[in-house]
């Protein structure tokens, strides 16, 4: 089955943050404050029939290794379809999202990502801080990830 990577609009991410990221929590909130933002954007792959099978969220927020630096964007609720984990979607939505990020002036994308995805995120280029910390919201462990956009 086909894959297609384009931009999504927000109303296209609740169902794979609630279902992958949220344990499909009916309670759980999957709008972010940041998805109010025009400045934010979602990138994502939908599947032939129309399926969003792949998610991911971008906006300008300054890293917590180093507040102070320029041109930071931080990715959130990163999801792929479980039954379609592991193809190399979220690696091709990833990659698509970052030269997007490169082409809109970004030096580098961080997140807080989950540790159980930390395989992904090394294959992908990103770095793996020595921040690490409990999702308050989740009760999940999280870490600190980078990747330079040079």
């Amino acid at each position: 089955m086909g894959v297609t990577v384009r931009l999504l609009q927000v109303r296209e991410v609740y169902g794979l943050r609630r279902s992958v990221l949220r344990a499909a929590d009916p309670a759980a909130t999957v709008h972010y404050p940041t998805d109010d933002d025009p400045a934010t954007w979602h990138m994502g792959a939908v599947d032939d029939v129309g399926t969003v099978i792949a998610t991911s969220t971008f906006f300008a927020e300054p890293c917590p290794l180093d507040p102070a630096s320029a041109g930071a964007l931080r990715l959130r609720s990163m999801a792929v379809l479980p039954a379609r984990q592991g193809e190399g979607i979220g690696r091709a939505v990833l990659e698509h999202a970052l030269a997007r990020a490169r082409a809109q002036g970004a030096t580098f994308v961080w997140a807080n990502a989950r540790d159980s995805a930390l395989g992904f995120y090394r294959r992908c280029g990103f770095e793996i801080s020595e921040l690490h910390f409990v999702e308050p919201e989740t009760g999940l462990a999280h870490t600190v990830v980078t990747r330079a956009l040079g």
